[in-house]
């Protein structure tokens, strides 16, 4: 089964020498085991069942709530998804072996290809301990590839989550494979997408949308992790507007979700952590129009999908 290749992942992040860092940021929050399957929503019967197929890997240590990362939690969902569609545990239990490699000649595969590719470089910036990584005994790749949680299938979700990219897979009759859906990044990327959609156009085929699989999560209203959590993976302007929410800076915050509807909350006081995760949830869910903070000095703060802007009144 095909799959998108670290090159793929590289070329998502070239250009922009200011980012590695954040994805470092984003991929060490993301890793964290911090979600409870209440959380995840998904029955322990499930993930019972789904460990004993192979479909997940068995983080139960006794006497311990397992726990997720965020990553796990996107995988379960898109397991969800590929079951949803019809596709065979064979097929879901292969394409897991390709997206979190666990054996060190699969690890190596996947480097070789990396040669002088900016992939390279943003994968051994993303852990400390990367440099050394592939320089060991078979064991030692494998217990250092295992400590700092690398897969394929979290560098895509990093990448997705992180520059917003319209991620998707295509499963057909014949394989599975990542697609960018959105903007192409460049002209190469734009000739190979091309190439992609003339071939899906020709046969049937199945899309899950990675994206949703994020709005999904963030829906749920048991998530009850820590908002640092949420600031951790926050862009500058989403960052700017629970700083004001924080402050107590403001004196009304008005929400204007996708179908319509409207909130208001009149507050004065420095806020609580509830009302900070419930702000941060709308935000990455990303179902909002737009999010105004009528500021005590008289100005307007908004954002919508376009950006952050300040106006004064």
């Amino acid at each position: 089964m095909e799959i998108i290749s670290l090159e793929d992942i590289g070329e998502l992040f070239s250009g922009d020498p200011d980012v590695v860092e954040k994805v470092a940021t984003f991929y060490k929050e993301m890793t964290a085991p911090r979600f409870h399957i209440k959380e995840v929503g998904i029955s322990s019967k499930a993930i019972s069942d789904w460990t004993k197929l192979g479909l997940l890997n068995d983080e139960f240590q006794k006497g311990k709530w397992r726990e997720f990362s965020f990553i796990e939690a996107i995988w379960v969902k898109f397991i969800e998804e590929l079951k949803f569609f019809g596709m065979p545990i064979e097929g879901i239990k292969g394409l897991k072996e390709g997206l979190f490699p666990t054996k060190a000649s699969d690890i190596k595969e996947y480097f070789s290809k990396m040669e002088g590719a900016d992939a390279q470089n943003y994968l051994k910036n993303t852990q400390e301990h990367f440099n050394k990584a592939l320089v060991g005994s078979d064991e030692e790749i494998e217990n250092i590839f295992s400590e700092i949680k690398f897969s394929a299938f979290g560098s895509l979700i990093v990448a997705g989550f992180m520059l917003r990219l319209n991620l998707a897979f295509v499963w057909d009759e014949r394989q599975g494979y990542f697609v960018n859906m959105g903007k192409p990044l460049n002209d190469e990327n734009a000739f190979r997408m091309e190439e992609v959609f003339k071939e899906m156009i020709r046969k049937s085929f199945a899309v899950v949308n990675i994206g949703n699989l994020f709005s999904k999560f963030f829906d749920n209203d048991k998530l009850d992790v820590n908002a640092d959590f949420y600031f951790a993976i926050m862009d500058p302007d989403e960052r700017e507007v629970i700083n004001a929410i924080r402050s107590g800076n403001y004196k009304q915050i008005t929400i204007k979700m996708e179908d319509g509807s409207i909130t208001q909350l009149r507050l004065g006081k420095k806020q609580d952590e509830d009302l900070i995760r419930k702000i941060s949830r709308i935000l990455k869910k990303g179902d909002y129009q737009e999010i105004h903070l009528n500021v005590k000095d008289g100005s307007l703060i908004k954002l919508d999908v376009t950006g952050i802007v300040k106006i004064k009144k």
